[in-house]
């Protein structure tokens, strides 16, 4: 097993070693080079390990990375999403064809993202316990204040 570490001041719990899945859908080679197969077997031989730190973005595919996960998880059955923290990050904003044009860091979008087409259908109602902003995008107004988020 690998040792762990606490997040934050709430007891969340992880291993000290984590696993990136960014290149398993994104950045590295292309996509024919890709082989979902592998990947998966990587995600399920990571947690085997003890590995319980999974991490991930909307931004990997777009939302690829998260689909990619979500069947990996699914594939080792009940309990698998239970063993493991998801850490993903947003503030991204896709066109039509899913290229990234920017960030969007409105609440509105943190609730799109959380609720909507993001992760959370994604793993099929699972909880996200490590949800990261990547850009904060100012709020435009004439004195130049950055805002912050309400409680929804």
């Amino acid at each position: 097993m690998l040792p762990t570490r606490t997040l934050g001041t709430q007891g969340l719990t992880v291993s000290a070693l984590g696993l990136g899945l960014m290149g398993m859908t994104q950045a590295y080679g292309t996509p024919e080079e890709r082989d979902e197969h592998e990947s998966i077997a990587t995600i399920h031989r990571a947690i085997e390990l003890g590995c319980t730190f999974l991490d991930t973005a909307e931004a990997y595919g777009p939302y690829k990375n998260e689909e990619l996960l979500a069947r990996a998880l699914k594939a080792l059955g009940a309990g698998a999403r239970d063993r493991v923290v998801i850490a993903t990050k947003f503030g991204f904003k896709f066109d039509a064809t899913g290229a990234n044009i920017g960030v969007d860091s409105r609440p509105e979008h943190i609730r799109e993202v959380v609720e909507g087409s993001g992760i959370l259908s994604m793993m099929r109602g699972s909880i996200i316990l490590a949800l990261l902003f990547v850009r904060f995008q100012p709020r435009p107004k004439s004195n130049g204040s950055r805002w912050t988020f309400a409680s929804p």
